[in-house]
């Protein structure tokens, strides 16, 4: 389990700035965002996440990940 949890995060910092991460995080637990997080998060951070949500972009990771 806390395996997992460190797993998660280093992915996570690989990918998201700490605000990044915190919004992300925010988001999931259903947190209300203030106006400029809500623009802030729609400009950066529900792009990057779109991309990760992409099976197609996942595939091509996993190829990668055994070349």
């Amino acid at each position: 389990m806390i395996h997992e949890e460190i797993s998660l995060e280093y992915a996570l910092s690989q990918l998201f700035s700490p605000k990044q991460k915190e919004l992300f995080k925010k988001k999931l637990s259903g947190e209300l965002f203030t106006k400029t997080e809500r623009e802030y998060y729609s400009r950066r951070v529900k792009k990057k996440v779109s991309a990760l949500a992409n099976p197609e972009l996942h595939r091509f990771a996993q190829k990668l990940m055994y070349y």
